[in-house]
């Protein structure tokens, strides 16, 4: 089934990606286990929250469209990421871009016009 996969601040004005096969989706816990002392040995478990993880890379993409996401990141700006299968369903998730730098920095040579680089997501509640 294939899907295509969009990302933006609302559905109307969202951009299209293309991820390479490098794709990852993970979904992450952040807990804590903790065993008492004593006889008893009890373990407790305090579950604080999970959140969604989205990376992956992609290539020739359009100088408008990086230079969009690349603001995104600049600004910090909530978004949505739009996962739409053949069926016409809809999965969004709110995200937050999780680079540790611009998504954004280099050009797929020969080309000055098309650009290349890494997306991490990560949804928050």
């Amino acid at each position: 089934m294939s899907k295509n996969y969009y990302l933006g601040v609302d559905s109307a004005a969202a951009i299209q990606l293309y991820p390479n096969f490098d794709y990852k989706y993970t979904k992450i816990k952040d807990e804590v286990v903790h065993r008492s002392r004593g006889e008893n040995l009890d373990l407790t478990k305090y579950k604080w929250g999970d959140y969604d993880k989205f990376s992956f890379t992609v290539d020739w993409v359009q100088d408008s469209d990086s230079q969009q996401i690349n603001y995104w990141w600049d600004n910090n700006t909530a978004l949505y990421f739009f996962i739409v299968n053949s069926a016409g369903a809809c999965d969004a998730t709110a995200v937050q871009l999780m680079n540790s730098e611009r998504p954004f920095q280099s050009t797929n040579p020969p080309y000055i016009d098309l650009w290349k680089g890494s997306i991490i997501l990560e949804s928050y509640n």
